[in-house]
């Protein structure tokens, strides 16, 4: 993976136009039920980030092509979940991950809507939870508003935390050495509260009574 990496990130940092392009490709498919379970691309998604960071890829056009990559992966998901996601979900190619698959179910029937947003955040439900609002029937414009929400949000936190390492990286390269140490520790503090306040509110939901 990490040889895989290397030679993803040095293809994007030659050939600047291809990058939000791929960015796109890789949200699509860790939204796409089985290809985001068993390829995960979360790794290649948050090493772009650094290079939001120092200027080599535009960070509009990757918010733009993520978003979308998302939202269509998560509408085929739920589209499949929809159609034939019992036959899906027990097939024998899906045994192997039935556990997750059950996971999400438990967490929909709990959260309801919410469990289509913050499982976006969630790297192991990021591509059941839609498979499974489909094959619990979720409303079809409920699902797509919550999707898209989620999605358009999605990227800036993902590429967030790399993009401050670039730039930061960059200002202590010009010289800018105050700026960066601030900027860094700043960084990292709304980060970790960020992260914080996510896993403070995942553990009230798990406590509260089931979504109705």
């Amino acid at each position: 993976m990490d040889f895989s990496l290397d030679q993803i990130l040095a293809f994007i940092e030659a050939n600047h136009a291809w990058g939000a392009a791929l960015f796109g490709l890789l949200a699509f498919g860790e939204s796409l039920v089985l290809v985001g379970i068993l390829m995960p691309g979360t790794g290649v998604l948050l090493a772009m980030g650094p290079l939001v960071g120092n200027g080599t890829l535009p960070l509009g056009e990757l918010m733009l092509t993520g978003a979308l990559g998302a939202l269509i992966g998560d509408l085929v998901s739920y589209w499949i979940g929809r159609r034939i996601g019992i036959p899906v979900r027990d097939s024998r190619f899906m045994q192997p991950h039935r556990p997750l698959v059950d996971r999400a179910v438990d967490l929909f029937r709990q959260w309801g809507w919410l469990a289509v947003f913050f499982g976006r955040f969630i790297g192991p439900l990021r591509a059941t939870v839609p498979f499974v609002a489909g094959m619990l029937q979720m409303r079809e414009w409920s699902f797509v508003a919550v999707s898209a929400v989620s999605a358009v949000l999605w990227v800036p936190v993902l590429l967030a935390p790399g993009a401050l390492i670039g730039h930061v990286i960059e200002l202590y390269r010009a010289g800018d050495t105050t700026t960066a140490v601030v900027l860094g520790l700043g960084g990292l503090v709304v980060i970790a509260a960020a992260i914080l306040g996510f896993r403070r509110f995942l553990a009230r939901r798990a406590r509260a009574p089931e979504a109705r």
